[in-house]
């Protein structure tokens, strides 16, 4: 007998907020847009969340820094923890 491997689906961003859409457009219950849509209903409930907090929206990603930003902290941080060896002693 062979161990049935588990399968992660990963969904496009545009079809999670289509199928929030049903959910806050259409008035869809969780359980009616998962079954018609064959996902499963936690997904969709975490896709609504995220939804109203505006991380499915385009262009949505933690801030990272800019390699100008990260070179600007580092000059800024070499000397105080050079400060703080020094002062420890």
């Amino acid at each position: 007998m062979s161990e049935g491997k588990r399968v992660v689906r990963q969904y496009p961003r545009e079809f999670k907020v289509d199928a929030v859409k049903l959910l806050e457009e259409k008035g869809y219950t969780v359980s009616e847009a998962a079954n018609s849509l064959g996902i499963p209903q936690a997904n969709l409930t975490k896709w609504r969340k995220q939804y109203r907090e505006g991380r499915l929206l385009p262009g949505y990603k933690r801030a990272q820094p800019t390699p100008e930003e990260t070179e600007t902290a580092s000059a800024f941080i070499r000397p105080l923890a050079t400060s703080a060896r020094s002062s420890s002693r």
